[in-house]
């Protein structure tokens, strides 16, 4: 039986198994000015690209004052250190794109294990987690107003994750931008579908 928690989890248990899907946040209008932008920034880094390897000499740089092939060579780094951090933004920025169109989170509950999944379309890396190895599950505290959480949370990145657990050595995260209501209602209901599910073991 399906039910929502929230506006962008979806949930649907029966006796053997739990699915959780948790959806990006959507907002048409942001997409849209996000999707030019892309355009619009893909096109100027691409153009830069051009003129690093076939463009530059065609310049005429006559008009500046120095050795030609100095300027020249000046250019040349100035393009490779823009193209360089217009490289690491673009596939940032893409990647937000992707997910914010077609990411989703699953998680999936079972008797024995959790399985956690960040998929574009239906691609992705399934991570398995054995209930018996599971601590504690609950919230992350973040700090709202730093530049951090607010950086890593605008409206063109995944965003930072909302929920933990400790995994033997290791701490596991989920949870895309969620609410505190959300978030504390996701948990509340992972915690009793792995209880239910771990009986259901026994």
């Amino acid at each position: 039986m399906e039910k929502w928690i929230g506006d962008r989890i979806s949930t649907f248990s029966d006796k053997n198994n739990t699915s959780i899907i948790i959806y990006p946040k959507r907002e048409r209008w942001k997409e849209a000015l996000l999707i030019a932008w892309v355009i619009g920034f893909t096109f100027v880094g691409f153009y830069m690209i051009y003129l690093l390897f076939f463009g530059l000499e065609a310049i005429d740089n006559s008009q500046i004052k120095g050795d030609p092939q100095e300027i020249l060579r000046n250019q040349k780094i100035y393009l490779t250190v823009f193209i360089g951090f217009w490289a690491y933004f673009e596939y940032k920025v893409v990647y937000g794109l992707l997910w914010l169109l077609f990411g989703k989170e699953l998680i999936k509950i079972d008797f024995e294990k959790v399985l956690i999944k960040n998929a574009i379309f239906s691609y992705g890396k399934s991570k398995k987690y054995f209930n018996d190895n599971i601590k504690k599950i609950e919230l992350i505290e973040h700090k709202p107003f730093s530049f951090g959480f607010n950086y890593e949370n605008a409206f063109w990145s995944k965003g930072t994750n909302s929920l933990l657990f400790d995994y033997l050595t290791k701490t596991v995260t989920f949870g895309r931008k969620l609410n505190e209501k959300d978030a504390k209602l996701l948990m509340r209901f992972m915690v009793d579908r792995v209880k239910k599910h771990s009986k259901s073991k026994k």
